[in-house]
């Protein structure tokens, strides 16, 4: 949970927008209002400290809200990621990746029709030498893959599209059962660009990312490194420190959500 407050809390355009908006309007489509209280007050202030009987009431609010939360164990970043990212989209910040699908049966003469929206996008398992430009452009390639006409069985031909959000959310996947699984290192990028068609290219900047470190029960504890603009922080918890290099090996082997936003 703190690992995906303070990456989301450092992308600029979520201070910028939510910063524009009335409090109340933002405390009231974030999770719940408490929540939505204290995340503007550390979006304003950064570096303020709460109290644990404040922190304690937005927890329990959030535990009824969000009834995937156990507040007195380890949880998976997503039960908490997910709802954060789709309420940032509820206060004119674009999280969601939204992928239209259109198959088409030259024997059946049908056309089959889908649409899916994401807001963390996982991309492939990582094999050697794997980069995040390299694993989105083979999750477009599996995308493209020619599938199997549920009437007649016949292959059908594939397009797909994709818009592109504000806030591009990675996820790659990791083994996350014990210490001792062999993880395939992925090496991250500064920037990502996307030829979205012949005019528009789309540009982003590494954010934040999110990293896996000690392991409680079957749950990875996760640290944050964040980036902003010449400095490198790394946030583990309440330990906030300015380092030259964000333990670039710990990246590569531990990375699992990656936050890019879109450049200006």
């Amino acid at each position: 949970m703190n690992a995906s407050l303070q990456a989301v809390l450092n992308l600029e355009v979520v201070r910028r927008k939510l910063t524009s908006l009335q409090p109340e309007h933002v405390m009231q489509k974030l999770i719940t209002p408490a929540f939505g209280g204290l995340f503007l007050t550390a979006l304003k202030n950064p570096g303020e400290t709460f109290s644990p009987e404040a922190v304690q009431v937005v927890l329990a609010d959030l535990s009824v809200k969000l009834p995937s939360l156990k507040l007195s164990q380890a949880n998976h970043i997503c039960h908490f990621l997910n709802p954060l990212l789709m309420s940032l989209s509820r206060c004119d910040v674009n999280t969601r990746v939204e992928i239209e699908e259109v198959s088409s049966c030259e024997r059946c003469l049908i056309n089959m029709w889908s649409k899916e929206e994401k807001y963390v996008f996982i991309l492939p398992a990582p094999g050697e030498n794997d980069s995040i430009t390299s694993l989105w452009i083979r999750s477009e390639v599996e995308h493209e893959e020619a599938g199997q006409c549920v009437s007649c069985g016949l292959a059908v031909k594939k397009e797909f599209s994709m818009v592109l959000p504000e806030v591009l959310t990675l996820c790659v996947p990791q083994g996350v059962q014990s210490d001792s699984v062999a993880n395939k290192p992925v090496t991250p990028c500064a920037s990502l660009e996307f030829l979205m068609d012949e005019s528009t290219t789309l540009s982003y900047r590494l954010a934040s990312v999110i990293c896996k470190g000690d392991f409680e029960g079957s749950v990875a504890h996760a640290w944050t490194c964040l980036f902003k603009n010449r400095d490198i922080v790394e946030a583990d918890d309440d330990l906030i420190s300015v380092v030259k290099s964000c333990r670039p090996d710990g990246i590569c082997q531990g990375g699992i959500y990656y936050f890019y936003e879109r450049s200006k």
